[in-house]
């Protein structure tokens, strides 16, 4: 009977435990994805405040505007500083 208990035990200690079931995965197809993906886009899209057409329209003047002003500046200042090294490199 000890015999007995000591295979019992053995055959206890060595067996795997059963790995219970996997279940089956529900994931929704590419096409349901991709239809809720546009979905939730166009209710995004939905939340945007727009600027006004006038608004908009002062911005880009000013964006323009600022963008001249620098080009002048950087373009003196280039043309300064490149004269005035080519006097010194004549000066040398």
């Amino acid at each position: 009977m000890a015999d007995n208990e000591k295979t019992v035990d053995k055959a206890v200690k060595t067996a795997k435990p059963a790995k219970p079931a996997k279940p089956k995965s529900s994931k929704p197809s590419v096409k349901d994805r991709a239809a809720k993906f546009i979905r939730e886009y166009r209710s995004e899209l939905k939340k945007i405040v727009w600027f006004s057409r006038e608004a908009t329209l002062k911005s880009s003047v000013f964006v323009i505007i600022s963008l001249l002003i620098c080009a002048i500046v950087l373009g003196v200042t280039d043309f300064t500083l490149s004269k005035a090294i080519l006097a010194l490199g004549k000066l040398i």
